[in-house]
């Protein structure tokens, strides 16, 4: 919005020049006012929105995302965090042996992702290594045992190996898994209303990750989803 009427106002301005040069009646002046003064109260309104929006949590890095808002059919959450506390636990703990319980923690140990806290807090530890996280795949640590991964099961066994349905992390060395550790995380008190307040609006949710646990997707919709 804010850069045609700038350049209108650009134009009526030099245009008004010449007609001060001509002795004309300046109609052009008033036109380069008016439109400077609504340019002036855009500006003000979007600095009031954006700063509104800001204190509930929400950055706008461009005005015009406001209009295109109207036109989505389809909102797009976040399940860790978002639709729930963001504090995972640990349901399978007894499955676990102690020492990949033990490797796997160390590893968490160098990630702030939720899951990663929740498995270092079960279990605290140290490995000696090259120690790295990946973003958006997980950690990798390189040992004289051979290459230590933990993260989603793509990144740590090339995707074999079949889910159970909860979030998980899988361990695994030089490609082979050796353990699976899956979490679970509680809805927050008004997720199930949110999530019908987009439906009655006629927004479409949908959840990602795509895959993972249904029983949570269930709960926050309240409709088989």
């Amino acid at each position: 919005m804010d850069v045609p009427i700038a350049l209108a106002v650009t134009l009526s301005y030099c245009m008004s020049l010449y007609e001060t040069i001509g002795h004309g009646e300046h109609a052009w002046f008033d036109a380069s006012v008016t439109l400077l003064f609504f340019l002036l109260i855009g500006r003000t309104l979007d600095h009031m929105m954006r700063g509104r929006l800001f204190q509930g949590g929400v950055m706008v890095k461009d005005g015009s995302a406001m209009e295109r808002l109207a036109g989505i059919d389809t909102v797009l959450l976040d399940k860790t965090g978002t639709l729930t506390i963001g504090e995972p636990r640990l349901v399978n703990q007894n499955e676990i042996s102690p020492d990949a319980l033990a490797t796997a923690a160390a590893l968490a140990a160098h990630s702030r992702h939720p899951i990663a806290v929740a498995l270092h807090h079960v279990a605290g530890s140290f490995l000696e290594g090259d120690i790295s996280e990946i973003p958006g795949s997980g950690i990798q640590a390189r040992t004289p045992d051979g290459v230590y991964r933990l993260g989603s099961r793509s990144f740590a066994s090339g995707g074999s190996g079949v889910s159970g349905g909860l979030p998980e992390a899988i361990l695994s060395l030089d490609g082979r898994e050796l353990a699976c550790f899956r979490f679970e995380d509680r809805l927050r008190p008004a997720a199930r209303e949110s999530v019908a307040a987009l439906h009655k609006l006629g927004l479409r949710p949908a959840f990602f990750p795509a895959t993972g646990s249904q029983s949570w997707r269930r709960s926050a919709a309240g409709s088989e989803y």
